[in-house]
């Protein structure tokens, strides 16, 4: 008998297998944990396509930044593995956003962010500049 660690990015689960030698047994992975290389990529085009028919521009320098601009209410959207932050000065079109991601793919709304790339953020309301 010998066992197995299965690791993913949230847990840990121990696997044990049986067998009369197992002096030469190799584990087989059925299913890829992270999928394949292309994954990514097909992922990002997909979501390059959704968001640009939501009057969303790339950025030039960074193709994983979104935004869109309405009038002087400006939000962008920022990729980073499998994250996405969004930013606003206007809550109704950060909602409205929100939504439509939602519609088109499955996500969870974790709050307001405190930290992202190791870079704390700091949130100031009601400022005018």
């Amino acid at each position: 008998m010998f066992s197995l660690m299965v690791t993913s990015r949230k847990k840990s689960t121990w696997c044990n297998f049986e067998a009369n030698n197992s002096q030469y047994l190799i584990c087989k992975l059925k299913k890829s944990i992270y999928g394949l290389k292309q994954t990514s990529c097909q992922w990002h085009l997909k979501f390059d396509q959704v968001i640009s028919d939501f009057s969303f521009k790339k950025n030039v320098v960074d193709q994983c930044i979104y935004d869109k601009l309405k009038g002087n209410k400006v939000i962008f959207v920022v990729l980073y593995v499998g994250d996405i932050l969004l930013v606003s000065n206007d809550i109704v079109l950060l909602q409205t956003t929100k939504r439509f991601l939602s519609k088109n793919f499955k996500m969870k709304d974790l709050g307001d962010a405190s930290f992202v790339i190791n870079i704390q953020i700091y949130v100031t309301k009601h400022v005018k500049y």
